[in-house]
């Protein structure tokens, strides 16, 4: 969705896809991971060669240094007490967003 509301804004796909990165259970999703992705991870996984196979989301942000984090998971914990300190140190104001996971088993799915 994010992607596509890029697009309606004006970017390319390609545009759109290089203004985020995805992370999963196995790290950042990337085509040189290692592993095989599942089909709807592919349009939004990370094409170039030289990105670093990095496994945590710990890693993504020390690299990254994104303004923003969107936590679209239902497993809680992903956004450690480390991690939310670490974007404070680059973000004057960082942006973090969480799926409550309480919520999530209430929602009508």
């Amino acid at each position: 969705m994010l992607k596509d509301y890029l697009v309606h804004c004006g970017l390319t796909e390609d545009e759109a896809v290089k203004t985020f990165y995805l992370v999963d259970s196995k790290g950042l999703v990337a085509m040189n991971r290692g592993d095989k992705l599942p089909a709807h991870k592919l349009g939004l996984a990370r094409t170039d060669p030289n990105t670093p196979r990095l496994k945590t989301l710990d890693e993504v942000v020390d690299w990254i240094k994104p303004t923003g984090l969107l936590g679209l998971s239902t497993t809680g914990g992903s956004f450690t007490e480390s991690i939310i300190r670490k974007m404070a140190t680059f973000n004057k104001n960082p942006i973090i967003f969480r799926t409550l996971p309480a919520l999530v088993s209430c929602a009508d799915v």
